[in-house]
């Protein structure tokens, strides 16, 4: 599926390309040109200088009665884009111009301040100081991005406080999105996708983003909220913390996983043993089996699990083949449900892969639609937010 660029789209697109290849063009040879009507230049040249894309000044007068004359000229050398990105503890700010050559970056790592005035005040100084590095030229719109991974509740409200306060300070265009969604709508552009992509993540709670049509959706959160509680496995024991069981959270998320891991262990004692670890306690249960003779690996992390894995441990192998089926049937009810064109997931480890794989084709009989990348790195996410803010003024986010 592709975009239906609309007549007024190609219109809007086309005029901004005129001033912009000339630098500098009346408005007499810009109707001249374009073949459009006065009001439809006026329209598209008011939209654009109030993007502070182009300025107006005097020309030659228009016309036998004399109408005053129009002259327009690209301003687009003179604003740029800036993204700032909560990563972990650190705030990193990063600043591109219409080129997308980055300009200007820094790094401030956050405060420790309960109520949040401290980081406030120093995201402040820190946009004050780009203000000041670039006397002449104008910031046109601003992103916030939050990378939600292991970012506790209130480090996260204490950012969008800052949001909130920036966008009231400065009125500029401002979004703020989670940075695997800008990261999605990043790699939409950059694969030149068309129609729905999806990014899929199981990770320390459910997390989804799609963007259609070179759009992040912003309409979904009713909808994930109903599809983690999907039932994946009716047959399974593992309840969510809302206690449905064998939904798509009870299985999924690195904590379900691990606790089935350590279930299977388990599933070796005695009864009076199973009995005596309390479910707060299963992620000590690796010093119980130390203690009582059997050395198992300890697997604290997703990531130790397939490290076991991939070392013969048969127990984490049995886990993550399990894992990769229920990946399987969450995926393939989005992509029905969603009418998603292709899904991206960041599986690690051939175990898990592989048994994905295998599932999602006896599923769907492919699996050309779904992409595997694991190569986001932090730069990534800093540098998406001012791109996508970019892409978006200009119109390079739809496809043509």
């Amino acid at each position: 599926m592709t975009v239906a660029l609309s007549r007024n789209f190609v219109k809007r697109r086309y005029v901004r390309k005129l001033i912009f290849g000339a630098r500098s063009i009346s408005r007499q040879d810009l109707i001249r040109i374009s073949g459009l009507s006065g009001r439809t230049v006026d329209k598209y040249t008011g939209e654009l200088k109030a993007q502070r894309l182009i300025q107006f000044s005097s020309g030659p007068p228009e016309g036998r009665q004399g109408r005053p004359g129009v002259v327009y000229t690209s301003n687009s050398e003179n604003i740029y884009f800036a993204g700032i990105s909560l990563i972990e503890w650190k705030l990193c700010f990063a600043v591109i111009d219409i080129n997308s050559y980055l300009i200007y970056s820094r790094v401030v790592e956050m405060p420790d301040d309960p109520d949040g005035k401290e980081l406030i005040r120093l995201g402040f100084t820190e946009l004050e100081q780009i203000r000041r590095t670039f006397p002449e030229k104008a910031m046109s719109s601003l992103c916030f991005s939050l990378n939600t991974y292991c970012q506790p509740a209130k480090r996260a409200a204490v950012f969008y406080d800052f949001f909130r306060e920036t966008r009231k300070r400065y009125g500029l265009q401002m979004e703020f999105h989670e940075s695997s969604a800008i990261l999605l709508h990043r790699l939409y552009a950059a694969l030149a996708c068309s129609g729905s992509l999806a990014y899929f993540i199981p990770g320390d709670e459910i997390r989804l983003h799609v963007v259609t049509d070179g759009e992040i959706r912003e309409d979904l959160a009713g909808y994930v909220r109903k599809f983690r509680h999907s039932v994946l496995d009716k047959n399974s024991k593992f309840v969510c913390p809302h206690n449905r069981r064998g939904c798509v959270e009870a299985l999924l998320t690195y904590r379900a996983v691990l606790l089935r891991y350590y279930d299977l262990i388990e599933s070796g004692f005695s009864r009076n043993v199973r009995n005596s670890l309390r479910e707060e306690n299963r992620f000590n249960v690796l010093n119980f089996l130390k203690k009582n003779g059997k050395n198992y690996a300890r697997a604290n992390t997703l990531s130790d699990l397939i490290i076991l894995a991939e070392t013969g441990d048969p127990m984490a192998a049995k886990v993550l083949e399990e894992n990769g089926k229920y990946i399987a049937l969450a995926a393939t009810q989005l992509k029905r449900e969603l009418h998603l064109d292709r899904i991206v997931l960041s599986l690690q480890g051939s175990f898990l892969t592989n048994s994905f794989l295998k599932h999602y084709a006896g599923l769907n009989g492919e699996t050309a639609s779904i992409f595997n990348y694991n190569g986001w790195s932090v730069s990534d996410a800093i540098f998406a937010a001012p791109e996508m803010m970019r892409r978006r003024l200009l119109d390079l986010h739809l496809v043509t």
